[in-house]
């Protein structure tokens, strides 16, 4: 059975480092939307690799934030502060062993499990990422031959909603900013695929264990995202860029190290073997 790694990448939305939730939305679905806080329109293009965008609300919130711009300017009121922090933004990869119907139904489960039912509104986007819309540079060299990179766009409000909208308190938003919580949200992604893979039959599993814990002598690469991308391609090289080739170079080496003393010790067991064959 093959057992693959996790990919969630977790970050904060603030007006205080001029992060906008208006923006996130509009780059993941590639629609307009307008911040009425600072009056900014956002429009980054139709997007032809979106396959679902989503707006996930609790049982007793406003039927009318189902639409988008409403959504957010009732985020956007709520909170009041040039410098807030608005949301948590979560990018998770999609397994290729399953079908678009799959990952529609495992970003409803994980945004449903973890957010939704403790009264956080969620927003997601689904790219479908197809391989041959991004190619790599020559300077960033793929770890594993290439595929789809089907990922989740997913955007968690700071507070909750209830019956009249959003909340004055968010208290219970800052313990979904602990590192504990990400560490429970790894684990909740990788439990979350692994009852699709085994209710499919499908013969791969996921872990949200580091390498270092699975025992793996290798360091874990780093996202290069597309602005790093479109760096490199242009032949500009990047902090990211080199980060990225130091860490293959050094996985290279150590497993080249790893294979020679593999090599070296099976030498032994022969000489060991045909010395006790004498």
């Amino acid at each position: 059975m093959m057992i693959k790694p996790i990919i969630l990448l977790a970050d904060g939305v603030s007006r205080g480092k001029g992060q906008l939730v208006a923006g996130r939305m509009a780059y993941a679905q590639g629609t307009k939307y307008q911040d009425k806080y600072f009056r900014k329109t956002y429009y980054f293009g139709a997007r032809t690799d979106l396959l679902h965008n989503e707006i996930i609300l609790p049982e007793n919130a406003p039927s009318e934030y189902r639409d988008g711009q409403t959504f957010l300017d009732a985020w956007n009121t709520s909170e009041k502060r040039k410098d807030a922090l608005m949301a948590h933004q979560y990018i998770l990869i999609l397994p290729n062993e399953l079908n678009a119907e799959e990952w529609i139904k495992l970003a409803r489960a994980f945004a449903q499990d973890n957010f939704v039912k403790e009264g956080f509104p969620v927003y997601f986007a689904i790219h479908r990422g197809l391989v041959d819309k991004h190619i790599k540079p020559a300077g960033i060299r793929a770890v594993v031959e290439r595929q789809d990179n089907p990922h989740i766009h997913m955007l968690v409000a700071f507070r909750q909603v209830g019956k009249d909208g959003f909340c004055s308190e968010k208290s219970k938003g800052r313990t979904t900013y602990q590192k504990r919580f990400l560490y429970h949200l790894r684990e909740s992604w990788a439990e979350i695929q692994n009852r699709s893979f085994e209710r499919l039959g499908i013969d791969v599993r996921v872990t949200a264990d580091s390498y270092q814990k699975r025992g793996i002598s290798r360091k874990p690469t780093i996202h290069l995202g597309p602005w790093v991308m479109a760096k490199e391609a242009a032949g500009v090289e990047t902090k990211l860029g080199n980060q990225y080739r130091e860490i293959l170079a050094e996985n290279q080496t150590r497993e080249q190290q790893i294979e020679a003393e593999l090599q070296r010790e099976a030498e032994r067991q022969q000489e060991y073997e045909l010395d006790r064959e004498r």
